[in-house]
């Protein structure tokens, strides 16, 4: 048997590197460090929630009704009741030496809740800013249509570009413009970014083999078009859409599980379950290469 080191952070900073260059809009703030990650239990900056309170409709929901409807029937929405009481959640509590949950110092806090400021407490479960980005700094501009103009349909396309500019330099992560940066949100989570709990806890590495396309459907919400009129068809993507998000989940399963690979210390379960994700996004990616050229996953694979 051969001898696991940890991976050299260099490569790891090479590939995150090759992938941000070749996807130009990727991996945008989502994938940086902010000053408030001092603390391992926040993923998303708990002063820019807008959530105020468990359900409330507000401020998403008021003008989203459709997909806010979606998203309650969802385990991310429902899992803020029943996660915690599972088997498997509380021995992994005991394994940690935790007591609950949803208040600070739980690392369940990161992945599993929204966590609103003052008090650093959980108030919802994966939520629409948990994808999103929180929307302290970007609900304005997006809700704002243009002076006079009441309706959406009414915005000019010149207020158009810059709402959504505004947005994004706020923080929005829009699916529609950079399904990188949305979908980079999932593999935050999906592979898990703690060693020990892993190791100690005896909670899982992420995902066993998450596929983005099928879990997008899971959630999916696609109504925007429709939001405005009497159309409630909850749409399916087209091919394209599912080809571009087939090949940004496999792009991200690599990358994050390099990520991982680099926070391991020790050979155990956390390590070799990172090795073993890594090896088969590249045979995935590989398996992508054979069948068509695509100068991305050429370099991807190169570096």
């Amino acid at each position: 048997m051969r001898m696991w080191r940890p991976l050299p952070r260099t490569l790891l900073a090479l590939a995150a590197v090759a992938v941000a260059g070749i996807l130009a809009t990727a991996a945008r703030g989502v994938q940086q460090i902010p000053d408030f990650r001092d603390t391992p239990f926040l993923r998303v900056d708990p002063e820019l929630i807008t959530l105020s309170e468990r359900d409330s409709r507000v401020p998403c929901g008021e003008c989203h009704a459709a997909e806010y409807e979606v998203w309650q029937a969802t385990t991310h929405s429902t899992g803020f009741d029943n996660l915690h009481r599972t088997e498997s959640a509380q021995d992994i509590l005991r394994q940690m030496g935790l007591r609950v949950t949803k208040r600070q110092e739980s690392l369940c806090m990161r992945c599993h809740y929204t966590v609103s400021a003052p008090g650093l407490k959980a108030i919802a479960g994966v939520s629409c800013e948990s994808c999103h980005g929180p929307a302290g700094d970007w609900l304005d501009p997006h809700n704002d249509w243009g002076e006079g103009v009441d309706h959406p349909d009414q915005e000019s396309p010149a207020h158009r570009e810059q709402l959504i500019r505004e947005s994004i330099e706020g923080g929005m992560l829009r699916p529609s413009g950079d399904p990188y940066a949305v979908a980079a949100n999932c593999y935050e989570c999906h592979t898990v970014p703690f060693e020990k709990l892993v190791n100690e806890g005896g909670h899982v590495a992420g995902t066993k083999r998450f596929e983005l396309v099928d879990y997008a459907e899971q959630i999916r919400h696609n109504f925007v078009r429709q939001q405005w009129s009497d159309d409630d068809e909850n749409r399916e993507p087209p091919a394209e859409r599912a080809r571009l998000m087939f090949l940004t989940g496999r792009i991200l399963a690599y990358e994050y599980g390099l990520r991982g690979m680099a926070e391991a210390t020790v050979e155990g379960r956390y390590a070799r379950s990172m090795e073993r994700r890594v090896m088969q996004a590249k045979r995935d990616l590989e398996s992508v290469a054979r069948a068509v050229e695509l100068p991305a996953v050429t370099e991807i694979l190169r570096v």
